[in-house]
């Protein structure tokens, strides 16, 4: 029958949940499909998505939800992390978007990813420079005592700027990252409310 085997891939795609909310979730959409007497999976993905775009909106729903539960300030970047990735999906796989919101997300995501980047190669370009600069001290002390201390000295700027400059650049990134999580989940929640709207019509 095409709704149980729509039902039991949506079951496997809900690896992140415990077994007691998956068999939650596949329960109340199996009670979902008889009551709307919906039998070919053409009906069952017309009115929610493939099994894949309805996993995905279950994982940002039970994400935004276990986020909104917890009183952090600011949460551990991988949650808020996975939970933008997902809302970014399931808004992206949604015949409703979010227009100006979900492409300022969208933008704002693009952007902290090029700041990553440029993080990444500017601490790697420190990295290289601290090693160059030891390596010539190194070789160079005595040869020239002057020159190799020079070198070292320049080591030694370098390491203490990189341990100075990583904790800050940890902490602003977790800041950047929970901000787009708060406005990803305002974003989603509103987006939700406008998905049940249309589906009431």
């Amino acid at each position: 029958m095409d709704s149980q085997r729509y039902l039991a891939e949506l079951g496997g795609l809900l690896s992140g949940l415990s077994t007691s909310e998956v068999e939650a979730a596949v329960g109340f959409y199996s009670e979902f499909i008889s009551d709307a007497g919906i039998t070919t999976r053409k009906e069952i993905e017309t009115r929610l998505g493939t099994p894949k775009q309805l996993a995905r909106k279950i994982m940002a729903d039970h994400s935004v939800k276990m986020d909104d539960e917890k009183e952090e300030k600011v949460r551990p970047a991988n949650k808020s992390s996975k939970m933008i990735w997902l809302i970014i999906l399931v808004v992206l796989s949604s015949p409703v978007t979010l227009g100006v919101g979900g492409g300022l997300l969208i933008a704002l995501v693009a952007i902290i990813l090029s700041m990553i980047i440029i993080v990444v190669v500017l601490f790697a370009g420190l990295i290289v420079g601290m090693a160059l600069a030891l390596y010539l001290g190194v070789s160079l002390l005595f040869q020239s005592l002057n020159t190799g201390l020079f070198y070292i000295g320049v080591f030694l700027i370098i390491l203490g700027l990189l341990l100075v400059l990583l904790p800050i650049a940890y902490w602003i990134c977790r800041v950047i990252l929970q901000c787009i999580a708060n406005f990803a989940r305002y974003l989603y929640k509103k987006f939700r409310s406008r998905q049940a709207g249309g589906e009431r019509k």
